[in-house]
Order: C-alpha cells, then structure tokens, then sequence
C-alpha cells in the first residue's frame, strides 16, 4: 500500500542526543532518542504503525473495519491519526481521568471517544464493542507486535549510533518499549535494563497497584501481559 510507505517516510528514524555531564567527579553521557519527531509527537506511532501492518499482513484487519483501542492517550492518538488516513474508523476506549488535551486531539483526528471510570472497564467494553461492530481489537497491552516495533526498529536505530550501550532506562505503560528495545539490547550487548516506574505506584516491584500517580501512561493499575520480568535487571 502506498499510503503505508509515506507513513513509514514520517515515522522512525528519530535523533539520538548525546549529553556530556559531570557525576561525582567524572565526565559521563547519555543519549536521549527523540520521538517526538514521530508523525503525531509519540513513540506509540511505531507501534501502531507496525500494528497495523501486521494485521494487514495476517488478514486480521480490512477495508472498512474500526479499528478500536484501549489507551490513557498517546496510542490513542497514534492509532486515530494513522486510522484516519488508512481510511478506517476509529473508536478509542479511555479512562475519564485523563488529559484534556489527549481527548481532544483523538476528537480532532476524527476518532469516536468512548470514556469510562477504570481502565478495566475500558478493556471490556472495548472488547463488547469490537465483537458488535465489526472492530479489529488492537489489544497494545498484550499484542506481541507492540513489543517486535521496537525490537525491529527503535532498538536497531539506537544500535547504529551506540554499538555498546551499557544501560537502557524506560517508564512502562504497555512494556513494549522496554521489552523490544531490552530483548535486542540484551542480545546484542548484555546493556542493563531498567523500568522506571512512579514511587506512589510500585506495581511492578510488587505486582499490586500501590495507589496513583499523576504520570499518565505509566503503571496504568495493571502489569502488562507484555512484561516480562527476566529482561529487566532493576
């Protein structure tokens, strides 16, 4: 599809920063990878892009289906920006605490926006809405293309500027962003792997929601089917 192609033009292939500081005494670096030069300003696009496209390929999404999600918002507006040009409906499931600004830009790429009070009752009635209404449930929380969009691209492009990294650091929303570019970097180079998660809301560490926390789209009350503990060094 052409229309794939030009989305491909405008996603990925993101700068890396290299910052020199000082820390006790010595001259260290990190690099910073800046998506906000993705399509919509988001990492999320590369994983709804590369949903999309296996959904295509695995004949799971056609013509004239709504795609629907379940998001605090940046996959959300990711997958609403990229729908509407592929020609699809859009319908996006989402808790009613978050953004305004969020909810208003998955309005203006032309995306119905369905709230609820919990993100367990947006999984379900995401999931009543996909079986009624023709839907391909894109399921980010749990689909292992979330996880292989990084691992194909994000990973490589960090790859090609830093061959050795010895520490990769990532808040976890869905996992995917951790898992893929971690499942790479631990392949390639054994990097430490570090989820960063909020201090009111340890659920990763200890498997049960802690209380909340004002970051949006970290530790959503849930661990993500895609989290995979081993990876993860500390």
């Amino acid at each position: 599809m052409n229309k794939l192609s030009n989305l491909e033009k405008m996603i990925g292939n993101t700068p890396l920063i290299k910052i020199k500081y000082k820390y006790k005494g010595n001259i260290r670096y990190s690099y910073f990878k800046c998506e906000w030069y993705n399509l919509t300003g988001s990492i999320k696009d590369r994983v709804a892009l590369g949903i999309i496209k296996s959904a295509y390929a695995e004949k799971k999404l056609h013509s004239g289906q709504t795609i629907v999600e379940t998001t605090s918002g940046n996959m959300g507006i990711s997958f609403s920006a990229i729908g509407k040009y592929l020609g699809h409906k859009v319908a996006i499931f989402m808790p009613r605490n978050m953004s305004k600004e969020r909810k208003e830009l998955i309005k203006l790429y032309g995306a119905e926006l369905h709230e609820y009070s919990t993100f367990h009752e947006c999984f379900e009635n995401a999931k009543i809405y996909a079986s009624t209404h023709n839907g391909f449930l894109t399921n980010q929380f749990s689909n292992i293309n979330n996880l292989y969009s990084h691992y194909n691209s994000t990973a490589n492009e960090i790859l090609e500027k830093t061959p050795t990294p010895k520490c990769f650091v990532a808040g976890v929303g869905t996992a995917g962003t951790l898992m893929g570019i971690g499942k790479k970097l631990k392949e390639i180079s054994n990097t430490k792997i570090v989820a960063l998660e909020p201090k009111s809301s340890l659920i990763l560490s200890s498997g049960v929601s802690q209380g909340s926390h004002k970051l949006q789209g970290l530790s959503d009350d849930i661990v993500p089917d895609l989290y995979d503990s081993s990876i993860v060094d500390q």
